[in-house]
């Protein structure tokens, strides 16, 4: 049981009225308190995280941040000396580098090592602990953002001068351009020399002096500028040549040509207009800047342009064969001077064939016989042709290949049966001829005398021909002409009585006398005109 004392503490304890303090004396605490804790908390993580930041700075003072890559090599965390040995074992790749060089016009390639590009692991170590330890980079808010992100550092180079000049001074012969040719102009009756286009050559030092600063610069992924001096031509006196000219200039050229379907004559007469701009200048190889070596001479392609030019006055369809016009213009300049007759040539046509049309019909309509048109289209079966087929018609050159004679022309009436001869425009011979026969018709068309023979004999028909004058090709090697009354092996006179009929194999059969008399006045390139 409790004792006396302990019932009385207990009921002391509980009889004890509870006291209130006065409301003057009751405390809370001041808003400031908290303020000034959460200062103290702010500033004392700023301290921390300056610390932290002063540490990593220390921590870096000698190495190379974080995430610093040279050609794809982590050099981060090492220093100067462990970075540049690090890539001093990766030298080899950088060297595989490709140095462009503009010429201007063009630019070249050469590889880094050719151009005496050396790859400086050194600088470049240089170069990668430079970041991060720069004055700017060292302020705290640009340190965080250095510090946390990735460098590739591109790599340095040292050039080699000696050899880049070396390479520069190889280069120069191939990238060096010559002086363009002298030209010509005749100016009131004055021969002007001009000179030709500058030409050029490589500036090797201060092309050098560019890839130097380039080098120095870093800016090797760009094309380094070559620097060029002009070469002006040399200017040409023109007393050592003023002679030569001016005997390539004297000669008078005088160039014809007759258009025998038309009857007709061109002329033109070459001055020195014309004759100048066939002049060139040749330089002496041995001796290329000395005017005194310079020689003038005939271009034959400028000679080919006055041909070209010629023609094209001649119209559509018409012109030269240039073959030989070039060198008959050139052997009339060599030899002074002289008339010059071209022959007029006419180009090939094309036909539709038409409904109804035959070989026959086509080669008729365009003056020929048959046997022409064929040769024209030698993958066409002219037995059987197709509405819409087109077909080659043969110049007129196939039937008239020689040069024409201009004053001489023979017309043949086939309708009529007779043969007139013209001379410088009259006639001279009015006769009477025995033509084709319907089976083998003589053909309609513009034609030449292409040869003669005293007696020619068609093995065919055992027929001897007097006088003969070839005058088409009517079939593979077999000529139909003008000739006297034929003479059979029998010693029969075929036909005697037969002038003014059909009756030949395609000939035109005159009388003995005057057959003799049409082969001796008929050369080779005569007209002959077969009218229907």
């Amino acid at each position: 049981m409790p004792s006396d004392a302990d019932r009385y503490e207990t009921h002391h304890l509980e009889a004890a009225p509870k006291r209130t303090a006065p409301a003057a004396t009751r405390r809370y605490a001041h808003p400031l308190v908290g303020l000034v804790a959460v200062f103290m908390g702010l500033a004392l993580g700023l301290a921390l995280l300056y610390g932290l930041l002063i540490g990593s700075q220390r921590l870096y003072a000698d190495r190379i941040l974080p995430d610093t890559y040279v050609l794809g090599t982590d050099i981060s965390g090492l220093t100067l000396e462990q970075a540049a040995a690090t890539l001093a074992a990766i030298s080899a790749p950088a060297h595989e580098g490709t140095l462009l060089l503009d010429a201007g016009d063009q630019v070249y390639e050469t590889s880094w090592h050719d151009a005496g590009l050396i790859f400086d692991p050194q600088a470049t170590a240089r170069t990668s602990f430079r970041v991060g330890h720069e004055p700017a980079d060292l302020d705290p808010r640009r340190w965080v953002r250095v510090l946390r992100a990735r460098h590739d550092i591109p790599p340095s180079y040292r050039l080699n001068v000696e050899q880049a000049r070396e390479m520069l001074a190889l280069a120069a012969p191939a990238l060096a351009v010559a002086p363009g040719p002298s030209s010509l102009s005749l100016q009131d009756g004055r021969v002007i020399v001009y000179p030709g286009e500058p030409g050029r050559e490589l500036d090797v030092e201060a092309t050098l002096a560019n890839l130097v600063t380039q080098a120095d610069r870093g800016e090797l992924g760009r094309p380094v500028a070559m620097v060029f001096t002009t070469r002006e031509a040399p200017s040409l006196d023109t007393g050592p040549i003023q002679s030569q000219i001016d005997a390539l200039l004297a000669p008078q050229i005088l160039v014809e040509s007759y258009d025998l379907i038309e009857d007709r004559w061109y002329r033109w007469q070459l001055g020195d207009e014309e004759l100048a701009s066939w002049v060139r200048l040749r330089r002496s190889e041995e001796a290329p800047d000395d005017p005194a070596a310079v020689t003038a001479f005939v271009a034959e392609e400028a000679v080919t342009a006055t041909v070209e030019r010629l023609a094209q006055e001649l119209g559509e369809g018409r012109g030269f064969r240039s073959h030989e016009a070039v060198p008959a213009l050139l052997e009339a300049h060599a030899a002074g001077g002289g008339t010059v007759t071209l022959y007029l040539s006419h180009s090939p046509g094309e036909y539709t064939v038409q409904s109804g049309d035959t070989g026959e019909k086509i080669a008729a309509r365009h003056g020929m016989p048959l046997w022409t048109l064929a040769q024209a289209n030698p993958n066409v079966d002219l037995d059987v042709l197709r509405i819409g087929q087109q077909l080659v018609i043969p110049s007129q050159d196939v039937l008239t290949p020689l040069m024409p004679v201009p004053h001489k022309r023979i017309v043949i009436s086939v309708s009529q049966r007779r043969l007139r001869a013209y001379e410088h425009g009259q006639l001279i011979w009015d006769w009477l001829v025995a033509v084709g026969r319907d089976s083998s018709p003589t053909h309609a068309g513009i034609y030449q005398v292409l040869d003669r023979e005293e007696t020619a004999y068609a093995s065919l028909w055992d027929l001897h021909m007097p006088h003969f004058v070839a005058v088409y090709e009517a079939g593979p090697g077999f000529y139909n002409g003008i000739h006297g009354l034929p003479l059979l092996s029998s010693g029969y006179r075929l036909w005697e009585g037969a002038l003014g009929t059909d009756a030949s194999y395609g000939c035109i059969v005159l009388g003995l006398a005057e057959a003799e008399q049409l082969y001796h006045w008929a050369e080779p390139g005569v007209t002959v005109i077969i009218e229907p």
